[in-house]
């Protein structure tokens, strides 16, 4: 007996025990009670995010769906039909049991006809009957929303990562690209430092050739066959040693 929805497979039993199925009539499939205890007949996928869920048939693969979608709310007796569209109910809780209803504001519920009429119908009308749900198999958890205050005919179904998680990558993909950017300043900063201070080291080594260049050679008026200096900056270089 389930008193919390998770997604998953259920059957779905009335008060007196007989099951929830889709079963044909008179040449069409109907939301109808049958005594039967095992089977796909009698299994429902029931999936959804508080505080709407859908509910499929696992024999049909069809939704539990009312016949005028349009007028679901108005509590007038309708049919409940087969459907490839999911609808949204609310699973309102009652002890052990659960009712039905696209919108509990409203007075419309999942109604069992063998209350009153002594048929094995089940419809949608303003009368309020509770549902006992066996869990055959499940998939995730999922927690029920007790008091739902918004109507819904579309599900909402979960997602495999939460918004939390979503905004923890996020932040930490930020928190990388401001620790690159900074590093990359630290390293660009460090290198002009060096170029400034290899250029200072230069200038006063090259401070005894007032009027030679940096790098190659210079005619000091000597005269032709005199070798001319060669002023080399030695900065950019390790110091060198005889052998």
């Amino acid at each position: 007996m389930v008193t919390t929805l998770i997604n998953g497979t259920y059957s779905i039993t009335a008060t007196d025990g007989a099951s929830l199925v889709f079963a044909n009539i008179s040449g069409a499939l109907s939301l109808v009670l049958q005594n039967m205890t095992d089977g796909a007949a009698n299994q429902w996928w029931i999936e959804g995010d508080p505080p709407a869920y859908t509910v499929k048939s696992m024999l049909y693969d069809l939704y539990i769906t009312p016949s005028d979608t349009s007028d679901a709310f108005s509590g007038d007796v309708q049919q409940l039909v087969p459907s490839p569209e999911p609808f949204g109910w609310y699973a309102l809780p009652d002890d052990e049991s659960f009712a039905f209803s696209p919108d509990p504001t409203h007075p419309t519920f999942w109604t069992s006809e063998t209350d009153s009429l002594n048929t094995n119908d089940v419809v949608l009308s303003s009368t309020r009957s509770l549902w006992t749900l066996g869990l055959v198999s499940a998939t995730s958890s999922l927690a029920l929303s007790d008091s739902p205050t918004a109507a819904s005919s579309v599900a909402h179904f979960s997602s495999s990562l939460s918004i939390g998680a979503i905004a923890g990558i996020a932040a930490g993909g930020i928190c990388g690209v401001v620790l690159l950017v900074a590093l990359a300043n630290f390293l660009h900063r460090r290198s002009a430092g060096y170029r400034e201070e290899t250029s200072d080291s230069c200038d006063r080594e090259m401070g005894q050739y007032a009027n030679v260049p940096r790098y190659g050679n210079t005619d000091y008026g000597l005269g032709p066959g005199v070798p001319l200096p060669t002023a080399v900056c030695t900065a950019h270089y390790p110091p060198q040693y005889p052998y």
